[in-house]
């Protein structure tokens, strides 16, 4: 019985040697298991943290894109206007040189008719003078050279005939006369 009892000894000392065994086996995966259970949850919160990191950089380059396309309708409208107002000046400069080139042309053709008349004037100056010479040489020809008839009297109109009465002096009515 002895035998007996030894070997049930031993089979329990076996038994509590496999049981402790397994025991620790069991601790060990249950510490793998937490580890890799922690891990999973230290991964899980990376990614979070990156998923929520990404977020704000996508909420960030959004908003980004936003002002950028707000900047780039600023920047059109700026074009736009800079155009309408390059277009208002083109029109003023094309007026103003139109006005000018008017106002040019009449400066131009009033200063060719005050040309004209004073070219006129010149000429007409020149007329008289010629006139009065040639009226000067008549004069220096005739003074020079008298006409063949010449009356004893000046040059001029005939007197008038006396229609007075007869009681009247005619020495008076010649007084009157000159």
């Amino acid at each position: 019985m002895e035998d007996r009892l030894e070997g049930l000894l031993d089979d329990a000392h076996n038994r509590e040697e496999y049981l402790r065994q397994e025991l620790n086996n069991t601790r060990a995966t249950i510490l793998r298991t937490r580890r890799t259970y922690e891990d999973a949850v230290r991964h899980r919160q990376h990614w979070e943290v990156l998923t929520q990191n990404t977020q704000i950089q996508l909420a960030n380059i959004q908003a980004q894109f936003a002002n950028s396309q707000i900047q780039l309708a600023n920047v059109q409208r700026e074009r736009d206007e800079s155009r309408r107002n390059a277009h208002r000046l083109l029109q003023r400069y094309n007026t103003e040189t139109e006005r000018s080139r008017r106002r040019a042309n009449g400066i131009i053709q009033q200063a060719r008719a005050w040309r004209g008349q004073f070219l006129n004037c010149r000429n007409h100056g020149q007329n008289l003078q010629n006139q009065v010479n040639n009226l000067n040489q008549q004069i220096l020809v005739l003074q020079n050279n008298p006409p063949v008839i010449q009356q004893p009297i000046m040059a001029g109109y005939a007197s008038k005939k006396f229609r007075g009465a007869s009681g009247k002096d005619p020495e008076l009515w010649l007084q009157e006369f000159r």
